[in-house]
C-alpha cells in the first residue's frame, strides 16, 4: 500500500478471512434462520426463514462478521452480521467472511465498498461475464486496506454515515413532492370556489350557456392518424386547468348530426365527473383549431 497515516496499519485480508462451517437448512426443515443473503441486503436485515425453504447449502456466520460477496455484480453488497438472536445466522456460501479482524465492523465494511478496494478486487476476478465472474478468494487475500486507530474508525463512520443520511432524506422529501403539488393545486381551487361561493348568483348551467351536451360512445371506429385531436376523458385531470395533451388521438368524424354534436371549438367548457368522487374536473378548451369530444359534458 502507499504511505498510510501515523498511526495506521496495513490489514492483509487474508489474515482475517476465517473458515466456516456448512450448513444444510434442509436437514432442519421446520427451525427458522436468520439468512444474510445477496437479495435480502436491498433491505438492510437479513431473510427470516424456515430451513425448508431455502434451496441451497449455507455457510455459519457470527455477530460482527463481515461478509464481502464474490459475485462481481454483488459486489458493494457487504453485510455486517448483527446481534446474536435466537434464530441460527447463516450467510451465502458466495460469501468470504471476516472474522477477528481487531476494526470497529462497520469501518471494515466501509472499506470493502470504496473505490480503490473495487479497482483491486475487479483485478481478482475470473468468468465469461455478469453474474458468472466471481472473485478468487486466495487472490482477494492478498489485498491491503488501511486501518485507522479505534477512534479514528469511529469518527470515520459517524461521518459517512451522516453523509449517507442525506440522500435518503432527501428522496424521502422528493417522493413526497407530487401528493403535496397536487393537494396545494386543490386547495387553491377549493379556495377560490369558495370566495366566490360569498357573493356569487348561481343559476342553472343551461341559461349560462348556448348549448349544452354530452359527449359519447363507440368513437373507436372513428380513429385516424389524422383529423381533428379527440377529447378523452384521459385528457382532462384533477388539478389542471388546461387539457393534459401528453396523449393524443386523432379521428375522422363521421358526417351528419353525431358529428356536429359533439365539436368544440374555442372557450367551451369540458367537464368531467368521476364516477368515485362527487366532484366535477374541469377545463376550458382554448385551441381554436376542430376538435371532438368523447365521454365529456360540453357547454359553450
Amino acid at each position: 500500500m502507499s504511505e498510510l497515516p501515523n498511526g495506521w496499519a496495513a490489514l492483509r485480508l487474508g489474515e482475517v478471512a476465517v473458515p466456516t462451517a456448512n450448513v444444510d437448512p434442509s436437514k432442519w426443515a421446520s427451525e427458522i434462520f436468520e439468512l444474510y443473503s445477496v437479495p435480502s441486503y436491498s433491505d438492510r436485515a437479513p431473510e427470516v426463514i424456515v430451513g425448508a425453504e431455502i434451496k441451497s447449502s449455507e455457510q455459519a456466520v457470527q455477530p460482527g462478521d463481515v461478509l464481502l460477496c464474490k459475485i462481481v455484480p454483488h459486489l458493494n453488497r457487504v453485510w455486517v452480521v448483527g446481534q446474536k438472536t435466537d434464530k441460527r445466522q447463516i450467510a451465502s456460501g458466495e460469501r468470504i467472511v471476516y472474522r477477528n479482524h481487531g476494526c470497529d465492523p462497520r469501518y471494515l465494511r466501509y472499506c470493502l465498498t470504496e473505490g480503490s478496494f473495487r479497482d483491486r478486487f475487479m483485478q481478482t476476478v475470473a468468468g465469461v461475464g455478469g453474474s458468472l465472474m466471481r472473485a478468487r478468494p486466495s487472490e482477494v487475500a492478498e489485498i491491503e486496506v488501511g486501518v485507522a486507530p479505534l477512534p479514528e474508525q469511529q469518527r470515520i463512520v459517524a461521518k459517512i454515515d451522516s453523509l449517507s443520511a442525506k440522500p435518503g432524506r432527501a428522496r424521502d422529501h422528493l417522493d413526497h413532492l407530487p401528493r403535496l403539488v397536487e393537494k396545494y393545486k386543490q386547495a387553491v381551487l377549493a379556495m377560490a370556489f369558495r370566495d366566490l361561493s360569498k357573493t356569487t348568483d348561481y343559476r342553472p348551467l343551461e341559461t349560462c350557456a348556448e348549448y349544452v351536451t354530452s359527449g359519447s360512445r363507440g368513437w373507436a371506429k372513428y380513429y385516424s392518424e389524422v383529423g381533428p385531436l379527440f377529447i378523452r376523458i384521459a385528457n382532462v385531470r384533477r388539478g389542471q386547468l388546461a387539457l393534459a395533451l401528453d396523449d393524443i388521438q386523432r379521428v375522422a368524424p363521421p358526417a351528419g348530426a353525431e358529428g356536429l354534436r359533439t365539436r368544440v371549438r374555442g372557450g367551451t367548457l369540458s367537464l368531467r365527473l368521476p364516477p368515485t368522487s362527487d366532484a366535477l374536473v374541469w377545463c376550458r378548451i382554448t385551441s381554436k383549431k376542430p376538435m371532438s369530444t368523447s365521454t365529456l359534458c360540453s357547454c359553450g
